[in-house]
């Protein structure tokens, strides 16, 4: 499955599809209105949003899921460790699932930053509850992977 960066008209179609306004979607994929605003006009998203625009526009999250994900407002950093340790992954592999690189998974587990993006919530908290599983994040952690040494190498 090609994963790519949607564009301005792709995400502004995704929002359209859905049959929400600007005030409606970015709260549900965790961002403000103004950063989806900023997307849908040409500013690059974050990876985690990315992956999670990704797996509901392939019906693998529903509204319903994104709501109830969105009820957690944040992620206890504390267990983060933990929850990487019990399964058995270095932080550069639990951490990219979720779109992010090892080095703020580092400081993410550490307490060295004080809050995750809401995005990254969200993926966590739908990976816990079981809507998403390993294999989901996995494959979509891949895809980015693939999508930023592809971007590197057209860039040189």
């Amino acid at each position: 499955m090609a994963q790519k960066i949607p564009t301005p008209a792709q995400l502004r179609e995704l929002r359209q599809k859905q049959g929400l306004n600007q005030y409606e979607f970015g709260p549900l994929v965790g961002v403000t209105q103004s950063a989806g605003s900023g997307y849908e006009r040409g500013r690059r998203p974050p990876p985690a949003l990315i992956l999670l625009l990704h797996l509901w526009d392939s019906g693998r999250l529903t509204d319903k899921d994104l709501i109830r994900a969105g009820k957690t407002r944040k992620t206890d950093l504390s267990v983060l460790r933990g929850l990487r340790l019990a399964q058995g992954l270095s932080q550069k592999d639990f951490w990219r699932r979720f779109g992010v690189d090892q080095s703020a998974g580092s400081r993410y587990e550490t307490g060295r930053v004080m809050m995750l993006p809401m995005p990254v919530v969200l993926l966590i908290a739908l990976w816990q509850s079981g809507k998403l599983t390993d294999a989901d994040m996995d494959e979509a952690g891949q895809t980015l992977v693939r999508r930023r040494r592809k971007a590197g190498s057209a860039n040189e």
